[in-house]
C-alpha cells in the first residue's frame, strides 16, 4: 500500500495501531531511485479483471520497479508493481 494513503488521518477517522502491519506495511515512492510510473488503473472495474466475481473495483497506482532480496541480494529490474491507496479493508 502506497504511504500517503489508507493508513492517514486523512480517509480514516480514527488510523488503528496496527494500520500499516495489517496491510501489508507501507511503501514511499517518492524514497525510491528506481520507481517509474506508468499511470492509475482500475482494478476488476465494470465487472471485468481477475476475479472480479468478488465484486471489488479498486484504483492502482502502477510503476516500474526494482525488486530486490535485501542490500545485496539478487534483484530483478523493471518489474510491474501496483500500489493500493484505500481506506476500506482490501486484503489480497
Amino acid at each position: 500500500m502506497l504511504a500517503d494513503g489508507g493508513c492517514s488521518d486523512a480517509v480514516l477517522e480514527t488510523v488503528p495501531d496496527n494500520c500499516a502491519v495489517s496491510r501489508g506495511k507501507l511503501f514511499n515512492p517518492n524514497e525510491s531511485s528506481s520507481w517509474h510510473e506508468v499511470g492509475v488503473y482500475g482494478i476488476n472495474e465494470n465487472g471485468v479483471g481477475l476475479e472480479a466475481n468478488l465484486g471489488y473495483s479498486q484504483k492502482a497506482e502502477f510503476a516500474l520497479e526494482t525488486l530486490g532480496l535485501g542490500l545485496t541480494g539478487p534483484s530483478l529490474k523493471n518489474q510491474t508493481v501496483a500500489g493500493i491507496i484505500t481506506a476500506d479493508p482490501f486484503y489480497l
